[in-house]
């Protein structure tokens, strides 16, 4: 792919002011600084793995990026375009129910509209290895195995799966708040 053009038309920024809560300033200042740092137009899931290795140097954030990677691209492309990231970065600045739906997606890797015990323990093993063993050992619940039977039991449910409905009172569970803080973080 050759070099796109690094200055955003009227059109795209009157879509994106549409679909975002963000200003036209904000929109041109985010499209001038995506396409300076990925002036091919997207950024490649190995570009991304590259920036989380450098946040996470001790750990190895390949699982995460593979899930991260899919829940922002939107368009299940196989690249995170510059619409994709203005929209994931919009929702995740948000205090909303559309911010709690990205999050709850990001853990549904196979979008049934449920996470169950697999998808969880995949998720938090996928943290667990990009935070590395020393980060990992000074949490409450230094095992991926606590983690989710944690999580699991704040629901106070006998189910292996969560429920969208579950996930919204599991988000402002102060036990869950920890691992929410660190994948806000993240992305």
């Amino acid at each position: 792919m050759g070099k796109v053009n690094s200055k955003i038309s009227s059109e795209d920024c009157a879509k994106f002011l549409k679909k975002t809560s963000f200003t036209k300033k904000e929109i041109y200042q985010w499209y001038k600084c995506f396409y300076k740092s990925c002036p091919e137009g997207f950024i490649s899931k190995e570009q991304l793995l590259n920036m989380y290795y450098g946040v996470f140097p001790c750990g190895n954030p390949r699982n995460f990026v593979d899930i991260a990677y899919k829940a922002i691209d939107l368009n299940n492309d196989g690249s995170i375009t510059f619409d994709d990231f203005i929209i994931t970065l919009d929702v995740c600045k948000r205090n909303s129910n559309e911010k709690i739906d990205w999050i709850f997606r990001f853990f549904d890797v196979d979008n049934d509209g449920i996470i169950n015990k697999k998808e969880l323990t995949n998720f938090v093993d996928a943290i667990y290895q990009m935070l590395g063993k020393k980060e990992v050992e000074s949490l409450l619940d230094n095992t991926v195995e606590k983690r989710v039977n944690t999580i699991l039991s704040s629901l106070n449910t006998n189910k292996d799966i969560i429920t969208k409905e579950d996930f919204g009172k599991l988000i402002n569970n102060n036990q869950t708040k920890e691992l929410l803080a660190i994948i806000k973080l993240m992305i």
